[in-house]
């Protein structure tokens, strides 16, 4: 089960990858995008593109039940700081980054041990706090920056714990 599914997260990876850059490049065309993005966008691509077609990076295991820090970092790890480079690069556009942050949530809470899972969860909310706090300076209204930021977070600590609950009962289901 946990190679089928890592395999699944990896498909889903080069989707979002792909999908990513030619949002990217459609915009760029249009001139609304910015090339930094469009390179974040274009190695993410690369990076979830090699991890997929090249089964050596994967490394997955059949007695394998949880990610290794080093597939952790090749793809929880690698979402996570593209996913917040994107946001943090463009925080003003109309495309919100911030939904990208699921399919690394997702994957921690189905993939890893609970507390990294919750680990993760805490390090996006952070991230969007952050982000959301350094808003509100900018913009003068704290507490509306900060509002949606805290709900985005709640609602990540919520898919850990309910994917991690749903993965759990699945693994216990087949043994």
């Amino acid at each position: 089960t946990f190679e089928r599914l890592y395999r699944i997260f990896v498909g889903a990876r080069v989707v979002l990858g792909i999908a990513l850059l030619l949002t990217q490049v459609l915009g760029s065309l249009l001139g609304a995008r910015s090339s930094l993005a469009l390179t974040v966008c274009v190695l993410y691509a690369a990076q979830s593109l090699a991890l997929w077609v090249l089964p050596r990076f994967r490394g997955a295991t059949r007695t394998q039940t949880r990610l290794t820090r080093r597939q952790w970092m090749a793809t929880i790890g690698f979402d996570l700081l593209t996913f917040s480079a994107l946001h943090a690069l463009e925080p003003g556009t109309a495309f919100n980054f911030v939904a990208l942050l699921v399919l690394p949530v997702l994957m921690a809470g189905v993939l890893t041990s609970r507390l990294l899972a919750l680990a993760t969860a805490a390090a996006v909310s952070l991230m969007l706090l952050l982000a959301a706090w350094r808003t509100g300076l900018n913009v003068g209204d704290l507490a509306a920056a900060m509002t949606p930021a805290g709900l985005a977070g709640i609602g990540f600590f919520a898919i850990t714990l309910l994917t991690g609950e749903l993965a759990g009962r699945l693994a216990r289901e087949e043994v």
